[in-house]
């Protein structure tokens, strides 16, 4: 089937010259095209590419200015797009991903089964052994806080780069609007959401080398927080009361309601109590405390219901563009 398809590949790159070709040289060869996308890079790997390998399939692509890892892969979609490609799978150049695995990556695609899949290296314990203990906390934390953002209840590991996307639904996505930095894979999937895209994990190895992340993770975590929450309200805001109206929405207003009457109405008897030096009756505690209850199952059964509403049926397969 990937003989029938137009597949190809973006790889963003960035001081990754003493690693990108291993990973050029690992790519099938029912892969169409190949977008070396040289983000600024003061190693010139781009210039490398175009030196030593005379392969048709491959464009080099030279930003004017560093975009980050996702500018630079925008910008590899971009071309993918001007050149209607059916199948887009991004891989980086540093050689934590192998090509090999791209075939296992796309298969849910060409199956019309996704829109886009993903690698997630804590799929079997085995795959992420190999992982630093301080990669694992942070993935972790990270994956909980961007199924809350994004609603992809199913998915793990976020930040995992190595992806693949259809065509249907990259066409949908206001490229713009996605981060250009670090934040690119978890605000990916935000997008993808409000599009009602079909994502799906894929197992992958984790590969771990003398490479060097330019990621730093102590400064990253407190921003990735902040944009996950920021994405989380939008999220919430447009799927449960701009684009629909559903009882996940009136869960969210009952528990609002619920948590409002609870806080100032005990807080204000609180106050009384404190000022009056008299202790509040039980009938005041209970009154104060039980909306508080209600509040929490509301925003438990929010949960369920936001769990339930995952995408079940690939655009490709709406739009009829297989």
């Amino acid at each position: 089937m990937s003989k029938m398809k137009k597949i190809c590949i973006v790889m963003p790159s960035y001081k990754s010259r003493d690693k990108i070709s291993c990973v050029i040289d690992k790519i099938p060869d029912y892969v169409s095209r190949i977008f070396i996308v040289d983000d600024k890079c003061p190693q010139e790997t781009g210039a490398f590419v175009s030196e030593n390998y005379k392969d048709k399939r491959i464009k080099v692509i030279f930003n004017s200015k560093n975009l980050g890892v996702g500018g630079a892969t925008i910008r590899g979609y971009e071309e993918a797009i001007n050149e209607g490609m059916d199948i887009v799978v991004k891989i980086d150049s540093d050689g934590q991903m192998d090509p090999d695995e791209i075939e296992i990556l796309i298969n849910p695609i060409l199956l019309g089964k996704a829109d886009y899949t993903k690698g997630n290296r804590f799929y079997l314990v085995s795959d992420s052994a190999s992982m630093p203990i301080v990669r694992r906390i942070g993935n972790l934390g990270l994956s909980f806080i961007t199924k809350i953002s994004t609603g992809y209840w199913n998915i793990f590991d976020p930040t995992n780069g190595f992806t693949a996307i259809h065509k249907s639904a990259l066409s949908k996505l206001n490229l713009k609007r996605i981060s250009s930095r670090f934040f690119f894979e978890s605000d990916m999937l935000f997008n993808l959401k409000l599009i009602h895209a079909v994502v799906i994990d894929v197992p992958m190895k984790a590969i771990y080398g003398d490479e060097k992340s330019n990621l730093s993770i102590r400064n990253s975590l407190g921003v990735f927080f902040v944009k996950n929450i920021r994405n989380a309200v939008k999220r919430i805001v447009y799927q449960y009361f701009l684009h629909d109206f559903n009882p996940g929405s009136i869960s969210l207003i009952l528990a609002a309601i619920f948590s409002i009457f609870s806080f100032f109405f005990g807080g204000y008897n609180f106050y009384q109590s404190v000022v009056n030096g008299t202790l509040s009756s039980s009938g005041t505690v209970m009154l104060s405390a039980l909306p508080l209850f209600f509040s929490v199952q509301f925003i438990v059964s929010f949960f369920n219901y936001d769990y339930t509403s995952i995408p079940k049926i690939p655009l490709q397969i709406l739009l009829g563009d297989r």
